[in-house]
């Protein structure tokens, strides 16, 4: 049973795809001797899921995992390998915009499909698993059906490695065998000033 003292991820942290196992994650890290005031000195690393805001400009934190989104013909989905500790770092969106025309402009419009366009991301090398390193980062369009998911979309552009439950832990063989569950000490570059 957790005690008053003891300190998890806020449900900003945990949003976009990974909530119930970084949820567990933050449980079992907790400690019962816990008292001090002080961020938490650990976080997780994981892939962020984003998604374009309805005018297209910037991103928002997806809030249910890309197994039950059903994005928008016009829109575009993010994906970038992130970190998040409680009180310390935020996760980050991928840096490109969400610019359907850019992404999706010359892609023709098909019929019983729709087009929605993809940026993936690999972070902050700061975070990456120890002996691994990020192919370069991939952004397009995909054609994919009128009632096509998230998931199909990122299965449609991405090569994708997932956990227990779809937890998404690898695109593109990155990271090679790392799925976010172990905690790791927050670089001193990300945190907070």
């Amino acid at each position: 049973m957790l005690k008053n003292n003891q300190k998890s991820l806020t449900l900003k942290s945990l949003i976009g795809g990974g909530v119930a196992l970084l949820f567990a994650l933050t449980l079992t890290s907790c400690s019962s001797a816990e008292t001090s005031s002080e961020p938490a000195a650990v976080g997780y690393r994981y892939w962020g899921y984003s998604q374009s805001s309805d005018d297209g400009t910037t991103w928002n934190t997806a809030m249910e995992g890309p197994a039950t989104t059903n994005p928008k013909d016009g829109s575009v989905e993010g994906w970038n390998y992130t970190f998040s500790a409680d009180g310390v770092v935020d996760p980050q969106a991928p840096s490109a915009a969400p610019d359907f025309q850019n992404l999706c402009g010359s892609t023709a419009q098909e019929e019983g499909k729709k087009r929605v366009g993809y940026v993936i991301e690999f972070g902050d090398p700061v975070i990456y698993p120890e002996g691994d390193s990020a192919p370069a980062p991939s952004s397009g369009c995909a054609s994919i059906p009128v009632d096509g998911t998230g998931i199909d979309l990122l299965n449609a552009v991405a090569k994708v490695r997932a956990g227990d439950g779809g937890f998404i832990c690898g695109l593109n063989g990155f990271p090679t065998k790392d799925c976010g569950a172990d905690a790791i000490p927050v670089p001193e570059s990300m945190r907070k000033k």
